[in-house]
């Protein structure tokens, strides 16, 4: 939903390490954790269900019209209701939310909120370019939106010097200079309809799912506020390098779901006739996520030495559990998406809500004993737990079996080495070595893709003889 901001994040995370300092750091940290938050109350979680009733209304150009100018009317209403809310109040909520007094609403807040605003709103939009299948469309706004925000937070960092409370406002007036113009592109074409049982049934589908989506927010993201709140705010931008290097994974992990989610939906009309090509669509995801993790391997602590200072080397102690909490999303999502298309959405809250309670005790519990290993700690522990509460969840109400098994041997390849990389951080290895150390994985990799690369050939060729051989007996 907030997917694009997420992007620039990434994008322009190692320009504003250069440039400005760990406090500055956790500041901007911070803001995009609540810019995460905000968006699911913005919407009211009707983007999810426009999603869905897209493919029921679509078979009419006028019905879709309906439905989706009384979507968009409702969303921007529910908008508008929250940001005042949050203006008159939001000073008194930093203060009871945030430890350090200096992280006020009044210098890091409006322009957060502003922006996760938009970010709402324009997941509609690009939500309804998606499904009509143009790529050409959403691809150009798409890109706009990412590139613009991007180019201007950096000429702002590198060119002017400006601190977090003016990168937060570019951010802001960029996004929206892009928004307005595709908005007005698509609205131009469309006639203004509101009819309320559009509404309503939408939230009969999206409701199960907005807090569904909150408690996963409080579970995935609390911990910066806890890292705040039990340590400092430099330790925030620490822990933050470390867990949006990981977040690299599940981006990727949401963009390819976002892309291959028409595909699966069609082939879940017929679940147990299309278990190959459903299966296959998740392996090629799973390779994805794997290479991701390997690369993220060999390149973070090369370029955290060299570029950075000597505060950010203990994220080293804290990426290998982030990854390894990124390979257990996959799988969660793997038997999490389809209960969506089956119509089972009742109870994904109950997963949500477990990991989210595991998740701030075991932060509270860990963090002031463990610093941010026990950040990490947390999240495995939570992620572990809520995978196998999803697992046997789907198994009750579902006969689908994938076909996974060597994307689950290589998923556990990894994992082992990510806690062998542990085990030596433990030893108290000398940062030059953790180079070679985070090698390990990428080594594992392609051993186990030789060995399938291998397997493959003597498969095909044992095929083709068996093949010969029945030919050769019935001649």
């Amino acid at each position: 939903m907030a997917f694009l901001p997420i992007a620039a994040r990434v994008i322009t995370l190692p320009i504003l390490l250069l440039y400005l300092s760990p406090k500055d750091m956790g500041a901007i940290g911070l803001a995009s954790t609540v810019a995460v938050f905000l968006p699911v109350f913005f919407t009211l979680g009707l983007e999810n269900g426009f999603s869905y009733y897209y493919f029921t209304y679509n078979k009419s150009k006028k019905l879709l019209n309906a439905y989706f100018t009384s979507i968009l009317l409702t969303i921007t209403g529910a908008a508008v209701f929250f940001l005042v809310i949050l203006i008159f109040s939001g000073e008194w909520m930093y203060q009871m939310i945030f430890s350090d007094p200096n992280y006020t609403f009044e210098k890091y807040g409006l322009s957060t909120v502003l922006l996760s605003a938009l970010s709402g709103i324009n997941s509609l939009l690009l939500l309804y370019y998606r499904n009509q299948q143009k790529p050409v469309s959403y691809t150009v706004i798409s890109a706009s939106m990412f590139l613009v925000s991007v180019g201007v937070e950096l000429i702002g960092v590198c060119y002017y010097k400006s601190g977090p409370e003016t990168i937060l406002w570019l951010r802001f007036f960029s996004y929206l200079i892009v928004s307005a113009i595709a908005w007005a592109a698509l609205l131009l074409k469309m006639k203004f309809v509101f009819d309320f049982r559009f509404i309503k049934y939408t939230f009969s589908y999206s409701i199960p799912i907005m807090f569904y989506i909150i408690l996963s927010l409080i579970y995935m993201h609390y911990d910066k506020i806890l890292v705040e709140n039990y340590l400092t705010l430099e330790l925030v931008a620490v822990y933050n390098l470390a867990a949006v290097t990981a977040f690299i994974v599940e981006n990727i992990l949401q963009a390819l779901q976002s892309a291959t989610l028409p595909d699966i939906y069609q082939k879940s009309k017929r679940l147990m006739e299309n278990v190959e090509g459903i299966s296959r669509i998740y392996r090629g995801i799973g390779n994805v996520i794997l290479f991701t993790i390997v690369m993220l391997c060999v390149f973070y602590p090369f370029a955290t030495i060299h570029l950075l200072s000597e505060v950010y080397f203990s994220s080293f102690k804290v990426l290998p559990l982030l990854l390894i909490g990124q390979i257990l999303r996959y799988f969660y999502c793997v038997y999490v998406e389809p209960l969506f298309f089956l119509k089972e959405t009742k109870k994904l809250p109950l997963l949500n809500l477990f990991a989210a309670i595991a998740s701030i005790g075991l932060n509270i519990l860990l963090i002031p004993r463990m610093g941010l290993v026990g950040v990490g700690v947390a999240s495995v522990i939570t992620r572990a737990g809520q995978l196998l509460l999803a697992v046997y969840y789907y198994k009750r109400v579902s006969e689908f079996r994938y076909k996974l098994r060597y994307t689950h041997i290589f998923m556990i390849g990894i994992i082992c080495t990510l806690l062998l990389i542990m085990i030596f951080n433990y030893w108290g290895i000398s940062t030059q070595t953790q180079m070679y150390i985070y090698l390990i994985p990428f080594v594992v990799f392609s051993i186990m893709s030789y060995r399938v690369f291998l397997r493959g050939i003597t498969l095909r060729n044992t095929f083709s003889k068996s093949v010969f051989k029945t030919i050769q007996d019935r001649m």
